[in-house]
């Protein structure tokens, strides 16, 4: 039996608006920070490599922020689910869950990288500046580790922590910072020194995130018999990520 955290037990029975404040406070701050990345790297480009890597990377943060929307949008819709669950105290229902988003969401994930990768020179080249296709084409090599992070800390944040997925973002997006200042100020790695950062720091806070949740969220751990597809809850799944990764993407 899970023994449930005390912030999930005040979120059920604690006073409403503090609750919520001390839920939601960690999310929006983390809504901020997670868009560091792309601004760090654009003043780290601009400072360091001059305005034509500047350029290219203006014209591809827009195009990762979109993949990066669809991705957290995804993992909302699965999150809500998630919640149900937990709430209802299924655990089994939420192990199939979990398995069915962790394969699904992956396999569309892998998808989507390939499709980036490939399309990273065309999508540059249309724009007029080929500058940044390795800076994108790298980031999307690495966008697993974006989809690992925001899933477990979507499923974290259902089960009512809000607070351990914004401490993880804190401190990746700060060594993100260094990383970027070492890598393209220090040993001239150029653009491809600051795509490098990126995708290493992702890695970092989705591995966080999951060792956190194996260790501290017993209905989120999965063994080897779990990891099914199972098809009736990813059709439950995709009910509820379409409308949240379309509304992620478009806004």
């Amino acid at each position: 039996m899970y023994n449930r955290s005390g912030s999930h037990e005040a979120l059920l029975s604690g006073a409403p608006l503090p609750t919520l404040l001390y839920f939601a406070l960690p999310i929006i701050l983390g809504n901020v920070f997670q868009q560091l990345y792309s601004i760090v790297d654009a003043v780290v480009v601009g400072k360091f490599l001059g305005d034509l890597p500047l350029s290219g990377i203006s014209v591809a943060s827009p195009i990762v922020d979109v993949a990066n929307a669809l991705i957290i949008g995804g993992t909302i819709g699965a999150g809500v689910l998630c919640a149900h669950f937990c709430g209802a105290e299924d655990w089994d229902r939420m192990r199939r869950l979990n398995a069915t988003s962790l394969i699904g969401g992956a396999v569309l994930t892998v998808l989507i990288s390939a499709a980036g990768i490939l399309l990273s020179p065309l999508l540059l080249r249309a724009q007029g500046t080929e500058e940044a296709a390795v800076y994108l084409q790298l980031v999307f090599a690495g966008l697993i580790f974006c989809f690992l992070y925001n899933y477990y800390a979507a499923m974290l944040r259902s089960c009512g922590n809000s607070r351990t997925p914004f401490v993880i973002l804190l401190l990746s997006s700060t060594l993100h910072a260094a990383l970027d200042l070492l890598f393209a100020g220090v040993l001239g790695w150029g653009i491809r020194g600051v795509a490098l950062s990126t995708v290493l720091c992702q890695a970092i806070s989705a591995a966080a995130c999951i060792v956190y949740a194996q260790r501290r969220c017993p209905p989120l751990v999965l063994r080897r018999g779990d990891l099914r597809f199972h098809r009736q809850t990813g059709g439950m799944v995709l009910s509820y990520a379409w409308a949240a990764a379309l509304q992620q993407a478009v806004v």
